[in-house]
Formats: C-alpha cells, structure tokens, sequence
C-alpha cells in the first residue's frame, strides 16, 4: 500500500499547462521550479497519471549555456531505461521556457530514511545493503550504456548521494538526477580544474578535479553505504575544505566502530568501496552489487521489495495517511499570465542526438509556429466558485497536515524527491568551483530549494566527530621573501609570504631557511580564532673572494628539466598562473609543470594577486593549499 491515492486523485488543479494539470508547487529554486501534476488521457475513462514537472524559471530561459545544459539533461535522462532509475516521460516547450516530465515517486530520500532512523536503532543492515545493491545497478547500466554508434557513452554520475536516492513506500529504490552527469553526448564540457558534485560524496579524484571513470562513483556509493549502515555522516566537516581535506587524507573508520554487530566481512566491502585509489575498489558498480548480493545469501537474508515496504510503513505511517504536501496558493510567475512569445531557439545539436530510443514521447515542438496553449487565466464567471473551492481546500489541508508538517516536508524533508530535483538543477558553472564552492557548498548551491517560514528550526545534523580544537592562523613573512617555513615539526607549503591555516592553539618554534642565508629561530603563539604574524629577517652568508680562476670552456645548453605536477587549492577560490599560462581555477589537480622551484601567481575571486613558490620534484605530484582570506 503507498499513500493515500484518494488524496491525490481528489487534489484539484491549479491551472492548466500543456496538457498537464499543475496540482500544486513542490518546490523553487533559482533555476527552476517543480509540480505535482496529472496527465489525462484523450481517451475518456483511461485513467491518469501523476508526474513530476521541473520548468526552468522564465528569468534563465533566455541564458543559452543554462538551456543547454538542461538539453544535456534531458537528452540524458531520455536514454536512460532502468527499473532503478527514475524516468523521464517528456521533454518539451511551454510558455516560453523548457520542461522536463519524469516519474513521480511517492515516498522519501534515503538521507531522510538515515535520519529517521536514527530514533529507531538505525536502518537494518540487510535492507540497507538491499537498497544500495539496486542502486549499484542502476549504476553499472548507466556506466556500460552505448549510443546509436554502438560507441560506449561514458556516463558517470558525479552526484551519487543520499538526497538522490529515493525509496518508495512501495518499497521500490531510484537514482534521481543525472543533471551534472558526464557523458560523451552532452554540449557542455566540464574545464580542467572545476568540480562538480557535493563534496562530501566526492571521490579523492573528483575533489582533485582529475579525469573520472565510474569509480567514483562507487566510492559515493560507499560513502551513502557506511551513513546508512551507521546513521552518521562520514566526511561533513564544518567548511569544504575541511570536507575535502577529509575525504583526502582521513582514514576510513570501521562501521563496526558505530555498530559492532556488524558483521565483519560486510565492514570490509565497505571500506573496499571506499578506497582512496580507484584502482582499490571494486572493478565496476555491477562488482559491488554482486558481492552485496552474495553477502546477503551468506547471512541467510531475503530482502524483497515487500520488506522495504512494510519497514518504511513502520516508519513513516503518518506521512502515508497525510499524502503529498504541495502549495496550491496562486503565486509566483507560473500563475501570472504569460505572453506568448517567440519561442527560444535551442542550442544547435546534432538531429540525431536528441531523437529519444523509442517508446520515449518529446513535448510541444521546438521553434517557429510552435503551438503554446497555457490557460493560466480563469474565466470571470467561474471566479466566485473556486475562489470558495480554493479556501474550502485550503482549510481542509491545513487542518489535516499543520504548518509544521508542511515546512518538515518542503524544508528538505519531503516531499524528497521534488526538493532534490530542483536543489540540483544545472547550473551554469563559473570558473569558479563549486565551493566557492561546498560548493557546497559541493557546498553554494545555485538551487536550494525555498520553503515557507517554519514553525520549528530543523536540527541541524550531527557531525561525525567531536567538535574540534580551538585553531587559529599563522602568516609568515621574511625579508628577504622566498624563504621555506618550518613550524614545529610540520613544513609549510610554498616559501614567503605565505600563511597556514587550521593551527592548533598554542605555542611554536618557527625556523625560516634560504639558500645564500642563515637560518632564522622564532617562536609564534597561535590564539583561538586569530591570525598570529611573524617576520623572519635572514643575514647573508660572507663568502671569502676566491682567486682568480682560468677561463672554463662553455657549457652545453642544459636540457630541459622533467616535469613534475602540482595540486593546488585556496581559499578563497582563485586562478593560479605560471608566467603567463593560466593553470586553472581551485582546486587543480596534477597540473604539469617544470621541475624544480616553481613561482605561482594566484588572482584570487575579488582580483588581489599573491605570489608563492612551491618545490615540484621530477615525476611527483605535490600538494599545496594557501589559505588567502586572512592576508589583506
């Protein structure tokens, strides 16, 4: 049994658009907005269907890079055909802007799952490892998935997260939104050095900004595994470069650490998945659903579709009674009346690549003489009647559900699929990563999804770990510059002026080196929360003149030096330069540069210029991070 159908078969319509019926607004976000809607068939008594209709917003639908990447999207999504993945029913144009119809599905995200547990001894490990063996197969079809040509496409993810994973209350699994997915289809290109993704589901690689391969997105998958095994967030952190420093550098921590009784050959599959080299992980997502599925045999485990069901009626069976949350006030662009307009020209793509695999329907035709028929307006006559329907509705809804429901289900909470789908629409990407990013936030997002005002403040999820040691800021200085920095017994990356950020509290002996200089010896107090300064002044080294020497015979030109790499992050997110060749935009990864001692010129996002020196040896990769906010 799933919600409560009648509810939703009784919602009344909005307006019309297309020959969908707007049932009520899900969510918004900058980019686009998402419905509830029902299809009707022409054929009387047929039936209908309700689907899920993302628009881009009217104010994006002019910006040719952000149509493009919604073609991006679509096309995608159209060649997608998988039980475990969520379809998509239409591509078209209405009213002047682009739409995508897709499958509905009634019931919750698995990040929403993971928290809900928690109260409940968290997710049982047989079901969770269920729900991430379908998705892992969903995976490993859209990784293997070949075009027309027979060519393979490429296909990798990039978002594999909780929020899009969905579970419904039928006890079906999907993977939500390949909206910045790679493929080799697709018009727009990721740049060296940008990242996509949430960072703390990204693969050390993605958050390297280095080439990608359906490993990482096992690795996600692994992250999403061990949150809902254990019901914690493995590598959120405060700030995305404490995310992304985590994901490069932490161990993992064994599942059995949060849940002993977890058996110990399932603790290993997931520390697999989430090797910090791909070439450790499982081979491909088709790999890992096998061996969760032989897990699942050895422990004697049958986990059908009907377990998952009547697990998620234990605990959701008020959100079943209450169905679908949609706001049904008229506001808000979609509900004004739209001039027709000429319609946008899409971006110039190949005939053949947006032809859909058949069975796939496209939308209202795209171009000149296109017909548009959106009845957003009502007739005079009929104003006084559903005025009244609309407040009768209204106070039935209320009544049935509160305000506190309504902000737990579109603040994040539900319904889950609408607020995903819209907090991750494409967006045009900048030179700027995503965390200028963390990006996420990454960690930043462009579209998070906007709700009404709550009646109680959402808890905010609990971190892994223990809150952190007081930590402040240290910024060296030497006269002259170009000096390495030794404090205590870490080395500082690049030479002066430079800075280090993410100190412990406390004292700590300084020693600043130069070649032709004596060593300098300091000492520096870092405070909570503050930026220590300290400025190093070197003495030359005398030499005593040397006698005159006989003229040398010239030198052979000197080959030129081998190179070596260099990954580089700041904060905030800057352009790095060597000369004049532009490296990329933070974070970079394995950038080829000569080796030896290399002069960076970083601009970073308000245009203040910093130079740095970094040490590059011959075929190694070295790592560097320079923390710009505190320098001014």
């Amino acid at each position: 049994m799933s919600a409560d159908r009648s509810m939703v078969r009784s919602l009344p319509a909005i307006c019309q658009f297309g020959r969908y019926e707007l049932l009520g607004r899900l969510a918004v976000g900058g980019m686009a907005e998402i419905y509830l809607a029902r299809e009707t068939s022409a054929v009387q008594g047929a039936g209908a269907r309700h689907v899920v209709i993302k628009r881009v917003l009217q104010h994006v639908a002019d910006d040719e890079t952000f149509v493009t990447m919604f073609f991006d999207e679509a096309r995608l999504a159209m060649r997608l055909h998988h039980p475990n993945i969520v379809h998509l029913y239409e591509f078209g144009e209405e009213a002047g802007s682009y739409f995508i119809a897709m499958e509905w599905i009634d019931g919750v995200a698995l990040g929403k799952l993971i928290r809900k547990a928690r109260d409940h001894d968290g997710i049982p490990a047989p079901i969770a490892v269920k729900v991430i063996a379908r998705i892992a197969e969903a995976l490993h079809y859209a990784h293997h998935l070949r075009g027309d040509d027979g060519q393979p496409l490429g296909i990798v993810h990039r978002d594999v997260s909780p929020q899009n994973i969905m579970v419904s209350y039928e006890g079906t699994v999907k993977l939500l939104d390949f909206g910045i997915a790679k493929a080799s289809i697709q018009h727009t290109k990721t740049q060296d050095g940008q990242v996509k993704g949430k960072f703390a589901y990204m693969s050390p690689e993605q958050c390297l900004g280095e080439p990608l391969d359906g490993r990482g997105d096992i690795f996600a998958l692994g992250v999403c595994l061990f949150e809902a095994l254990t019901g914690r967030p493995l590598y959120h952190r405060k700030t995305q470069y404490e995310t992304m420093r985590a994901v490069l550098e932490e161990p993992v921590p064994s599942v059995r650490k949060h849940r002993p009784e977890i058996p110990e050959a399932l603790d290993r599959l997931v520390q697999r998945a989430l090797a910090k080299k791909p070439d450790d992980r499982f081979a491909d997502a088709g790999q890992m659903q096998v061996e969760l599925e032989r897990w699942l045999a050895i422990e004697q485990e049958v986990v059908p579709q009907t377990r998952i069901e009547a697990y998620l009626h234990d605990l959701f069976g008020e959100d079943l009674q209450q169905g679908p949350m949609v706001d049904s006030t008229p506001f808000g662009e979609s509900f004004q009346i739209v001039e027709q307009k000429e319609p946008i020209a899409p971006p110039p793509v190949a005939e053949e690549s947006l032809s859909p695999p058949a069975g796939v329907a496209l939308g209202a035709p795209v171009g000149p003489g296109a017909p548009i028929e959106v009845d957003l307006a009502e007739p005079e006559e009929d104003l006084p009647a559903r005025r009244a329907l609309w407040i009768v509705g209204g106070i039935l809804l209320l009544l049935a559900v509160g305000f506190g429901v309504a902000w737990a289900l579109l603040g994040g909470e539900g319904p889950a699929q609408a607020a995903e789908v819209a907090a991750t629409t494409p967006t045009p990407v900048e030179p700027a990563p995503a965390s200028a990013m963390q990006a996420a936030a990454i960690q930043g997002s462009a579209m998070q999804a906007e709700a009404p005002t709550p009646a109680e403040p959402v808890a905010p999820e609990p971190t892994m770990e223990e809150a952190p040691a007081a930590r402040g800021s240290v910024l060296f200085r030497s006269e002259p510059s170009g000096a390495t920095v030794q404090l205590g017994e870490r080395r500082v990356p690049g030479t002066t002026p430079t800075a280090l950020g993410d100190v412990e509290v406390g004292e700590y002996a300084v020693v600043m080196e130069r070649d032709g200089y004596r060593s300098w010896a300091g000492t520096v107090r870092v405070e909570a929360d503050e930026r220590a300064e300290i400025e190093g002044r070197l003495r030359p080294i005398r030499r005593a003149s040397a006698a005159p020497r006989m003229r040398e015979a010239p030198a052979m030109e000197e080959a030129p030096s081998a190179p070596g790499s260099v990954s580089i992050n700041t904060r905030p997110w800057s352009k790095v330069y060597v000369g004049s060749r532009l490296l990329g935009t933070t974070p970079i990864g394995r950038a080829e540069v000569p080796a030896g001692n290399v002069r960076l010129r970083i601009v970073d996002r308000d245009g203040n210029e910093h130079a740095r020196s970094v040490s590059v040896m011959t075929g190694e990769d070295t790592r560097v991070f320079y923390d710009l906010s505190d320098i001014r």
